[in-house]
């Protein structure tokens, strides 16, 4: 297949979820709270959690909708799975959703759905800086079963990392961190992925300047970057290497920094993109090992 099948958004709509509705008894509050602070009891509530999905046949196309007890859990590649839920659109609304274009190892080419600014700018963080092969957002509901009644959460993505672990993804803000229901709630998800073999991360919303480095680098990530011109007017170039150095070896203003954008997207240069990139900006050729994880990923 070229491409998976898509939903598309209402104009005017509330979010439309695309596996059978949740049944039973929502969980109170406090019995989620109160699992999630208990290391041995949110362990427990997680290795008996349900993961519902909808997955693709990248053959026949033919699409699927299963849920599996975390326990018994069938290999869910990202590029196999659906998004579970469509987002919210109509008129005025404050929000920003949409779909970008997302690393694939089984199709030609694939989109996700983000559901915020805020979930966009990771994902394309995720893709730039991870680096992400594969990638699925809203791809599964995760239920459990507490003392009270069911808990249910949809997780923004599932993501497979080159060289790095399958990793559940949930992306929130700072202010909801105060939220102690919203904090149990992450917990459970967590624990639900070391119980799936996943590593989990909670983010929070990026610096400024990364974003704004993230939204320049997009623009030149799916252009071809001339490596081999690269290779052979910066073979000789002692790394790491003032920016204007590198521009000007790449051909002057304008074409050298649009090449040195190319090949920061293409991952074949790396900047440090919490900073804005200036004529003194160094320039390396690997990647540069962060001391301690960055702010805006959240322990648990």
């Amino acid at each position: 297949m070229d491409a998976p099948p898509t939903a598309v958004p209402h104009r005017r709509g509330r979010r439309t979820l695309l596996i059978p509705p949740p049944t039973g008894r929502v969980a109170s509050w406090a019995a989620t709270i109160e699992t999630a602070a208990d290391t041995d009891a949110c362990a427990a509530v997680a290795g008996d959690a349900w993961l519902t999905t909808r997955r693709i046949d990248p053959v026949t196309g033919a699409v699927s909708i299963d849920s599996h007890p975390v326990a018994d859990l069938p290999r869910l590649h990202p590029d196999l799975l659906l998004e579970v839920r469509r987002p919210t659109s109509y008129v005025g609304m404050r929000s920003y959703i949409g779909r970008m274009e997302a690393p694939t190892v089984t199709f030609r080419s694939r989109s996700v759905w983000f559901e915020s600014r805020n979930e966009l700018t990771h994902l394309r963080d995720l893709v730039l800086c991870g680096p992400a092969t594969a990638m699925a957002t809203q791809p599964m509901r995760v239920t459990w079963a507490l003392s009270d009644g069911s808990r249910h959460h949809y997780p923004d993505a599932l993501v497979d990392l080159d060289g790095g672990p399958r990793t559940l993804i949930d992306v929130t803000t700072r202010h909801k961190l105060a939220d102690t229901g919203a904090l149990a709630v992450f917990a459970l998800t967590a624990a639900t992925a070391a119980a799936a073999g996943w590593h989990y991360q909670l983010r929070t919303e990026l610096p400024q300047q990364r974003v704004a480095n993230l939204d320049a680098l997009r623009r030149h990530r799916l252009s071809p970057p001339e490596t081999a011109l690269a290779a052979d007017v910066l073979g000789d170039l002692r790394f790491p290497a003032q920016a204007h150095t590198v521009v000007q070896r790449l051909g002057g203003l304008p074409a050298g920094l649009t090449r040195l954008y190319q090949l920061i997207a293409a991952r074949a240069l790396f900047v440090d993109l919490d900073q804005p990139l200036e004529p003194d900006t160094s320039i390396h050729q690997q990647p540069q090992l962060a001391k301690g994880d960055p702010a805006w990923l959240v322990p648990l």
